[in-house]
């Protein structure tokens, strides 16, 4: 597993069991790698798989944006602030799942 991968999977199990009102699929695009594809359904823990699927929504950001947010050395709202984080789609789930997944 790369080290972009372990991240990933690290930032995906900070969620753990879904618990938001709103479901979907979000997709991550970290740089210029292909994009993660992020299932979140309530009451289970999040799945992750790297196959395309219609997504609700995508957050897009560069791979020091990246780092940065999993280390805690930004926080996803500024991140939105600054542009280093793009949400597209479905803003709410996109929010609720980097709170989740980003804190």
């Amino acid at each position: 597993m790369n080290p972009q991968s372990e991240l990933v999977e690290n930032v995906v199990q900070r969620v753990g069991v879904w618990k938001r009102p709103r479901e979907g699929v979000a997709v991550l695009h970290i740089g210029s790698a292909p994009p993660w594809f992020i299932e979140l359904k309530q009451g289970q823990a999040p799945a992750v798989t790297r196959e395309e699927r219609p997504a609700q929504c995508v957050l897009r950001l560069s791979d020091e944006g990246f780092h940065a947010l999993v280390s805690g050395a930004l926080s996803p709202q500024v991140a939105l602030a600054q542009h280093a984080l793009e949400l597209e789609g479905d803003v709410a789930l996109a929010q609720s799942f980097a709170r989740a997944a980003l804190r």
